[in-house]
């Protein structure tokens, strides 16, 4: 059997996978990586795919062989990211504009909505990169204990986020976060600028 050897180039902008075979000739995957391969021709890295390669003799009853590319997360390993981050997103809007009220959660249970965190994390094949098993730990701290939560500190780092006053001595010394500004507003919320830098003082005074 005659063998496609292809050589994984990258995804275009219509996020299609394309490869160059050993003759510099451009195909493009159309089913985006998701399931079984369909491979087209193309003119070039940017161009539309042209002819499906099995409209093409020479391509027929062909082995494909594929170098370079890193295995594709599956439809139940992409879901699982997605919905890891939802349950994070739920966490942090409970603990912020959604006032602790349980129904904001998908669970409406915190033990059962961090637990369903931890189970999705472990499964992930690769761990992401936005979210560790400490932050989801400490997210638990919070959700459970109402007094911790009465110190809450807000991070304002482009994303809605909280942390506990204790924490803010762990980012003084680098554990989380360094070079964080500490304020309060009128309301005597602690607010953290991601962008400032520490007072050491004043984080021993809090």
């Amino acid at each position: 059997m005659e063998k496609l050897k292809l050589k994984f180039l990258g995804k275009d902008s219509w996020n299609r996978l394309v490869y160059k075979d050993e003759n510099d000739n451009i195909f493009k995957d159309i089913n985006l990586g998701d399931g079984e391969i369909d491979l087209c021709t193309s003119s070039g890295f940017d161009g539309e795919p042209d002819t499906p390669i099995n409209y093409i003799k020479k391509y027929q009853d062909i082995e494909i062989i594929i170098t370079g590319q890193e295995p594709e997360p599956t439809r139940e390993e992409k879901f699982n990211y997605m919905m890891l981050g939802r349950l994070q997103s739920d966490c942090a809007y409970y603990l912020g504009y959604g006032n602790r009220n349980k129904d904001r959660l998908y669970y409406n249970d915190i033990e059962i909505h961090i637990n369903e965190m931890i189970k999705r994390y472990n499964n992930c094949p690769i761990n992401p990169e936005w979210l560790t098993i400490q932050q989801i730990l400490e997210y638990k701290e919070i959700m459970l204990n109402d007094k911790i939560h009465e110190n809450t500190m807000i991070f304002n780092d482009g994303q809605i986020d909280t942390r506990t006053k204790k924490l803010a001595h762990k980012a003084y010394n680098n554990i989380i976060y360094p070079n964080i500004g500490v304020y309060v507003d009128s309301e005597n919320n602690y607010i953290c600028d991601i962008s400032s830098s520490i007072d050491k003082q004043y984080i021993k005074s809090l």
